[in-house]
């Protein structure tokens, strides 16, 4: 299934990696419900399940191309699908990227971090959460 060899990130990790090592993909060009700009570069893909209700935020920093965060929300048997992106950040350029999403405990998230027109780079991820 798509996502099945995803990372897992838990509240409070700092994940440092880069969307071209091994584990990532190429699975996703677009991501319905987030806004239309070409992601064609590889993805690193982690899952997350959340503990409990609330909000959680990701930072995406440390980059040296054009790197996006996409926030899908899994299918009811708990895969993932790029057509059910509840958030996303897509700064331009090398900005640092954050993105705040709601949290059900419980519920399993998919946070895709993905090339914006082929880009590669090495980058930091944190999650905050409650």
């Amino acid at each position: 299934p798509l996502c099945a060899e995803s990372e897992v990130l838990s509240c409070g990790e700092n994940n440092s990696w880069n969307n071209s090592a091994t584990g990532s993909t190429d699975l996703f060009d677009n991501y319905i419900g987030c806004p239309g700009y070409l992601s064609d570069g590889p993805e690193f893909i982690y899952v997350y399940t959340a503990t409990s209700d609330g909000t959680a935020t990701l930072d995406l920093t440390g980059l040296s191309d054009d790197l996006d965060i996409y926030i899908l929300d899994a299918t009811p048997g708990g895969s993932c699908d790029p057509n059910l992106c509840i958030a996303s950040s897509i700064l331009p350029g090398i900005a640092d990227d954050s993105v705040t999403f709601p949290t059900l405990s419980g519920d399993t998230y998919y946070i895709v971090v993905d090339g914006f027109g082929g880009a590669l780079s090495s980058y930091n991820l944190d999650l905050s959460c409650p």
